[in-house]
Parts: structure tokens; C-alpha cells; sequence
């Protein structure tokens, strides 16, 4: 069996898809990809909540797997797709099920989803994976007018809303030392993480691996 077709199994096997007979009785409306901010900023040539749940009735199998490299991951997970759905499909818990059809089950590397490859980095350097000045308003337009404007003032809202003096660290949620990232780092090595994401990142980790110091 070829990686799409895995992958399509472990998506048709997955009890949101399984159970969802209505998945098979899509009007296509399009009543989903108005409301989608996905189709929206990135195009609906790129990701449509309609065509995924095209895909999965038809099982198309190559079409989810090409899916895989970077239109599933265009989904802002906001769920507006299913409330609109006149047949009462659910294109958000299809999206959920392929990504983690596609990442857990089959462990297939995106060509386009960075995501990964950026916190494993955040957390090497910072010593945490989340950091306010992450999505920029500049490449996460989908985050909308107001994002920009506490984006853009920051460091004053923080100012004003914040009395711990390490959480003003505007890299980082709060202060990590040293000896903190070090002691990860091991902890890393111990259980297996870092072997993990070799092997589906490798030229990626070696080069963190490289940076860090770390011995091979």
C-alpha cells in the first residue's frame, strides 16, 4: 500500500469521518468556502472546505496526500464551515482528521507546514514554543484588523496590563535561563525527542543539532 492510501485509510477509519454519513451528501453549496477565512487569504485554489469533503467521498487518495504538503494547514480551525453547512457536514473535524491522519499515523512530512520546524527552533533558543511576536499581521492576515493593531502597540498593552516585569520580554513568554534550555535539551535526548523528530526532519535537526552543540 502506497503512502496515499494509507493515508486515506487512516482518514476514513478516523471515528470523525467514520461516523459522519452526511460527508457523502454534500450539495456543494459552497456555503462553507464564503465563510472559510482560509479560502479566503490564501485562495480557494489552495484550500476549500467543499473540496476536502469532495475528496474524502470520493476517496481520493492522491488528492488528500497532495493536501498533505501544504493546503491543510491553511485552515484557521475556526469552525465557521460547519455552522453553515445546510446538510450538517463537518469540513473543520475532516481537516482535524487528515492532519492528524497524515502527521501521527502515517508520518508523512509536509513540504509547506513550517509550524513544527519553527517551535522545535523557538524552543531550542527560548526554551518555549509560543511567543507574542510569532504572527506577524504581515504573513497571518487571517488574524484580522484588530491582531494588527495590538500587534503594532504591543509593548505599551503590556505595559499596562502586565505587573510581572519578566513577562515584558517581548521574544519570549517569559525569562528562560541557560541552565533551563540546557536541562531541555537533555531531557530531549533522554525520552527520545529529538531521535523522533529526526526522522521525519532530519536535514532540519541536523543543522539545530549542529547550532546547539549538540553530539552526535
Amino acid at each position: 500500500m502506497g503512502e496515499a492510501e494509507e493515508l486515506l485509510e487512516a482518514v476514513l477509519n478516523d471515528p470523525r469521518v467514520r461516523d459522519m454519513d452526511t460527508v457523502r451528501g454534500c450539495q456543494e453549496c459552497g456555503s462553507c468556502v464564503t465563510v472559510c477565512p482560509g479560502a479566503r487569504f490564501f485562495g480557494s485554489d489552495k484550500f476549500s472546505p467543499r473540496l476536502i469533503i469532495e475528496m474524502v467521498s470520493n476517496r481520493d487518495a492522491d488528492g488528500l496526500r497532495e493536501l498533505i504538503d501544504e493546503g491543510i494547514w491553511c485552515c484557521a480551525q475556526c469552525g465557521s464551515c460547519r455552522v453553515v453547512c445546510p446538510r450538517g457536514n463537518d469540513p473543520f473535524a475532516v481537516v482535524l482528521a487528515i492532519r492528524e491522519a497524515g502527521e501521527f499515523k502515517v508520518h508523512i512530512t509536509p513540504e509547506g507546514a513550517v509550524l513544527p520546524l519553527f517551535h522545535l527552533q523557538a524552543m531550542l533558543d527560548v526554551g518555549t514554543c509560543a511567543r507574542p511576536v510569532t504572527p506577524d499581521p504581515k504573513t497571518h492576515p487571517d488574524w484580522g484588523p484588530k491582531w494588527a493593531e495590538i500587534y503594532s502597540n504591543m509593548e505599551k498593552i503590556r505595559t499596562q496590563t502586565i505587573s510581572c516585569p519578566e513577562l515584558m520580554k517581548l521574544d519570549r513568554a517569559w525569562d528562560t535561563t541557560p541552565e533551563a534550555i540546557k536541562e531541555m535539551r537533555k531531557i530531549w535526548e533522554i525520552t527520545g525527542a529529538l531521535d523522533h523528530h529526526m526522522q521525519h526532519y532530519p536535514d532540519y535537526i541536523r543543522q539545530i543539532k549542529a547550532k546547539e552543540g549538540f553530539k552526535e
